[in-house]
């Protein structure tokens, strides 16, 4: 028994946290009498001046010390020995992650003599090899942010870039790190796990101010962090102090103080309203805290639309006003060109009535107004509590809900010009955390954090309480209304005319929980200081996803000349539908394993030695609803044991069969996930002025989860897309039973090789405090990223004349649309940095930040797929993906970035007329500017008859794009010529820059090979202060987004066969940074 105990015990002191552990910070130096000999012996005492909790550490033989594990906060540091004089270092304050130095001279003297020093944490860092930057509550209090969202502040740091253009995740809040995928970042809240399992986004965003510290780390950080190989983004949340302290706010922006949007012709009604307040002190003092906040948001938006609708004597049947004949798809015509009612179908003429009546003389003759509006609640709070000297623990938890409408223009739902099929969002997040440390002695220290975090939400049709498919008897749609809000309308497309019906990806929801358990241990002794850990993650998400749930119908004229005509007989076009179960029970776990050696080979130098273990276990599904293609054998593998084949017998295509090799998991679990981590800091001349660093690590993304693997959950035999027609002229399809045949078979898929993906990265650089509380970081980041997740089209046609599947590898199956996942990809990333930061001094602290780098790689990956991004996600040769490699979508060559907080220093002046006119007030501003992602051209046409969409193929260039008059009606030169010699998109004395690709051919133009516009933007803060009492302050502030309204450009049109080729459409950045100029304004009241 001894004997197992004894190896849990070792085994429990080798296996500690892995990536959220590190927020807390250490303090470490070196004790000296005046003449530079150690002072072994001598006790180190560091205490919290918010809370007394204090914690001690004995200066070794070589007269070092450590005392890690410290919440940030502010600190007094006290040295004594018997026989010195006392010396105490006030004013110091600790930050996330941090490693601080601070190094003691004793002099000879009494014990009770006092040497009191003001100091506050050194700006360089000495201690480690990892890049990355804190931003302290001030600055994130303070600065200007649109939407008070904390992550704006990461694009201050070097490396940090937004998310591409189009990008479907970027509204979400993502960002690339140092040539990352927006998906490969670990976003941490109080040291715990708060990812969205499901898109790799940040999950609950906590209320501004009650965020302590932000911190990011970018590159070349040591084995405690892992998960993913982007950044590493920390929040630290606020703790209550032994003095009572808070704020109240209100923050307002409205419409009328806006500016117009470029290319809009009028300003949309907008109101928004984020008000709240923080309250912080002791429950009991010296020992226990509370820190709770609140905020609310309520937010409203007007959107004009137009859109043409048919007229109301074409909603009763008559004609008579065009000259075309209405044809009569049996016998005819129709006398006067009007339909009789006994004529109409019930179903076409039922959906017919759904659209609203004209309302405009002109055309477009409908106009409409409809009002989209937010709301959301959120909570936080925090209780921390001093069990004893050696044990301490905090418990915290945050809790947001909120709902969305959209009335017209709708992310992530199909936009509708015409009101009445919008999109509702409902979201709840939560994320709680309890931490427990326990202090075994001053040199060994246990930590123990327990988390869990849950994203709820649903996006539903605004018509979904109406069952209009029963009600109209549409037929083969019977069994929309058993999926849990799936009513409403179907799609309905009409030739010329708006289209109505809620949106086809709708309804849908899911919820998503992490379970999170991790300890840590730090153990110091002689010159090496190691920490050593683990961290589990159990993830089980469920979700449901509809797509043409409840059916669509296009009407384009075929059968009567008319599409009105054609609605009003029932006679689709094309009917699309999906059959089988929404439903979708996933499970992952993950876990990893680090051992982290800081060791001191002399006083100024240190190394830094990591290894680190990432285990990832392949998604499970409950009832094994997973599935993926085999292209060897040429059918589906579904987990647990079967296969389907392509059988055209049945009424469904597929048949199915045993097959034992196919287990739960669909791919292999990759063991060979070992991480090493090597660091290197210098103090070339002692002391803290300057440090050279340097640094490599292998760090494993997680496996792919969510929206990465949802095709395989939306799989045949599972799901099944059922599409009737093109029908031709000569058929009779009827609304009432509309489908008919043998559904499509769907099967994206994943190789059974799948491994994880990793990055190498190593960095170079320097850093040297210049001046007092001023401090410059000139540095390089270089990484290559291997075995990165990429979807290709497996099943792509060869390219070439006549049907197009017969040329496909697998005859039996089409394009695979959701793409078949293969760890094939590859990237680089070369940084060079240079950031100057000035700590608060005399009312004024700075940050300037500037990177050139460039990003290369060979796909956009797996969350990209749909993009409207620059390369639109799909390679055009799916056989050459070597042909696919270019600079990434989110390659910024230049990016530079400046920040101020400048208290004007008027308020103690004794002059007290100036006191009282220019006292109180403050300036803050963010300077962004960077030059503009990259974008590919397209033919637009599937011109290589390989079956793929519109924009895959790309031309040949045959001449200079290049403009001299860049602007947005034209970005660049569009002189295309056409393979017959036709020019099209060309101005007089144009130089033809394209040519079509042949038929059968793919063109020979690169993939993101032209630049679209930058950024520029600046934001302004203008505040005041009033003291209304000794403890109570009046805060009105104005904040100016985009201050000289410069207008930022999105993607130019890429489709060379539209006719707005080349020209900028809709401006860039809509969400936050970049838009047209707008004002907030805020009263803020803090005791």
């Amino acid at each position: 028994m001894s004997c197992l105990r004894n190896a849990a015990i070792a085994i429990f002191l080798f296996v500690s946290i892995l990536g959220a552990q590190g927020f807390r910070a250490t303090v470490v130096g070196r004790v000296t009498d005046d003449t530079g000999a150690v002072v072994p012996g001598a006790t180190i005492t560091i205490s919290n001046t918010g809370t007394n909790e204090s914690r001690s550490a004995v200066v070794n033989e070589r007269g070092e010390y450590s005392i890690p594990q410290l919440a940030p906060g502010q600190y007094t540091l006290t040295a004594e020995y018997t026989g010195f004089n006392k010396v105490v270092r006030s004013g110091i304050v600790l930050e996330t992650n941090q490693q601080a130095r601070f190094d003691v001279v004793l002099k000879v003297g009494g014990i009770t003599e006092e040497v009191q020093v003001s100091a506050s944490a050194p700006l360089v860092t000495t201690e480690n090899a990892s890049l990355g930057n804190v931003v302290d509550q001030k600055k994130i209090v303070e600065l200007p942010l649109n939407g008070r969202d904390y992550l704006q502040l990461a694009f201050m740091q070097p490396n940090v870039f937004a998310t591409a253009q189009g990008s479907n995740l970027g509204f979400r809040g993502g960002l690339n790190v140092a040539g990352n995928s927006e998906i490969a970042n670990q976003y941490i809240l109080d040291g715990i796990d708060n990812n969205d399992e499901t898109t790799n986004q940040p999950l609950h965003r906590p209320i501004l101010d009650a965020v302590r510290e932000f911190k990011i780390l970018t590159g070349t950080y040591s084995a405690e962090y892992g998960r993913q190989a982007g950044g590493q983004i920390m929040v630290t949340t606020q703790s209550g102090t032994n003095v009572f302290h808070g704020s109240l706010w209100e923050f307002h922006r409205n419409s009328a103080l806006d500016a117009r949007n470029f290319f809009a012709p009028q300003k949309p009604g907008f109101r928004r309203h984020q008000f709240g307040g923080v309250l912080g002190g002791p429950i009991k003092k010296d020992q226990t805290f509370f820190f709770a906040a609140y905020e609310g948001q309520r937010r409203g938006q007007q959107e004009a639309s137009l859109a043409t609708v048919p007229s109301l004597p074409f909603r009763n049947g008559d004609f008579s006003s065009i000259a075309t004949p209405i044809r009569d798809p049996l016998n005819g015509t129709f006398s006067g060109n009007r339909i009789p009612p006994e004529r109409w179908s019930k179903q076409g003429a039922g959906l017919l009535a759904l659209y609203p009546l004209p309302n405009r003389i002109v055309s477009p003759n409908f106009v409409s107004a409809a009002a989209g509006h937010y709301k959301i609640n959120q909570w936080s709070g925090r209780v921390d509590h001093r069990l004893s000297q050696s044990d301490s623990v905090y418990a915290a938890y945050e809790f947001a809900d909120g709902s969305e409408f959209y009335a017209l223009s709708i992310p992530l739902c199909s936009a509708r010009d015409v009101p009445g099929y919008g999109c509702d969002e409902l979201q709840r997040t939560q994320h709680a955390v309890v931490v427990w440390t326990h202090i075994l002695s001053p040199r060994l220290v246990n930590e123990v954090r327990v988390g869990y975090t849950r994203f709820g939400f649903y996006r539903l049709q605004q018509d979904r309480d109406v069952n209009v498919i029963q009600a109209l008897g549409i037929g083969g749609l019977t069994d929309a209304g058993k999926t849990p809000f799936n009513n409403g309308a179907p799609q309905v497309q009409v030739s010329g005319f708006a289209t109505i019906g809620g949106p086809t990806n709708l309804p849908q929801g899911r919820h998503d929980n992490t379970y999170n358990y991790i300890e840590n241990m730090t153990f110091i002794t002689g010159q090496h200081s190691m920490k050593f850990g683990f961290d589990i993650r159990r993830f089980p998400f469920n979700s449901f996803f509809t797509s043409f749930g409840r059916g669509g119908f296009q009407f384009d004229g075929t059968f009567t000349g008319n599409p009105v005509a054609d609605l009003l007989l029932g006679m689709p076009r094309q009917a699309d539908r999906n059959l089988g179960t929404p439903f979708h029970n996933s499970m992952t776990f993950a876990s990893g394993y680090y051992f982290q050696d800081d060791w001191k080979i002399t006083p100024e130098l240190t190394l830094n030695l990591g290894l680190r273990y990432d285990l990832d276990l392949p998604e499970v599904e409950r009832v094994n609803k997973i599935a993926s293609l085999d292209p060897t054998r040429g059918t589906i593998k579904v987990a647990g044991g079967l296969e389907y084949y392509i059988d055209n017998t049945s009424p469904t295509g597929l048949s199915s069969r045993p097959q034992p090799d196919v287990g739960r998991r669909l791919w292999v679990t990759d063991k060979s996930n070992f991480g090493p981590r090597l660091g290197l800091a210098w103090r070339p001349f002692g002391g803290t002025s300057t440090v050279v660093r340097a640094g490599f690590g292998t760090f494993y993304n997680h496996q792919i989860v969510g929206n990465g693997l949802t095709p395989l959950s939306r799989n045949s035999p599972f799901r099944l897309r059922q599409t009737s027609g093109p029908f031709q002229a000569t058929d009779r399809p009827d609304l009432a039973d509309a489908f008919s045949g043998i559904p499509q078979v769907v099967a994206p898929g994943i190789d059974p090789n799948f491994r994880t993906s990793y990055v190498n990265q190593w960095s170079f650089g320097v850093q040297r405090e210049i001046a007092s509380n001023v401090v410059l970081d000139v540095s390089y980041l270089g990484s290559q990223g291997h075995r990165l997740p990429i979807a290709w089209n497996i099943n792509q046609a060869f390219p070439g004349p006549g049907p197009v599947n017969s040329r496909r590898p697998l005859p039996a199956f089409g394009n695979i649309t959701g793409g078949y996942i293969s760890s094939i990809g590859n990237s680089n990333f070369n940084g060079l940095t240079a950031r100057a930061e000035r700590r608060m001094t005399n009312g004024l602290s700075l940050i300037t930040s500037y990177t050139w780098s460039k990003a290369i790689d060979d796909g956009v990956g797996i969350s990209a797929a749909s993009d409207t991004s620059g390369s639109n996600g799909f390679a055009q040769d799916a056989r050459n993906l070597h042909a696919e490699r270019a600079v990434s979508d989110f390659d910024v060559t230049h990016r530079f970035g400046f920040s101020y907080v400048y208290d004007l220093p008027f308020s103690k002046t004794p002059n007290k007329t100036l006191r009282a006119v220019a006292g109180g007030w403050q300036l803050t501003g963010i300077l962004t500017l960077q030059t503009g992602p990259p974008f590919t051209v397209f033919s637009g046409r599937d011109e290589s008859n390989t079956g793929a969409p519109a924009l895959q193929d790309r031309p040949n260039i045959i001449g200079d794009w290049h403009i001299a008059n860049q602007g947005p009606d034209r970005w660049f030169n569009t002189c295309t010529l056409l393979p017959n010699g036709t020019r099209r998109n060309c101005l007089p004395g144009d130089n033809k820059a394209w040519l079509i690709n042949a038929a059968g051919t793919f063109g020979n133009a690169g993939r993101n090979i032209i630049r679209s516009d930058g950024l520029k933007n600046f934001d302004l803060g203008v505040s005041r202060s009033f003291r209304l009492t000794e403890e109570v302050s009046l805060q009105l502030r104005s904040e100016f987004f985009n201050l000289p309204n410069h207008a930022n450009f999105f993607l130019p049109q890429e489709s060379a066969a539209s006719s707005s080729f080349g020209a900028v459409q809709r401006a860039a950045f809509q969400s936050q940074t970049g838009a047209q100029r707008q004002i907030q304004f805020a009263a803020k009241i803090l005791f």
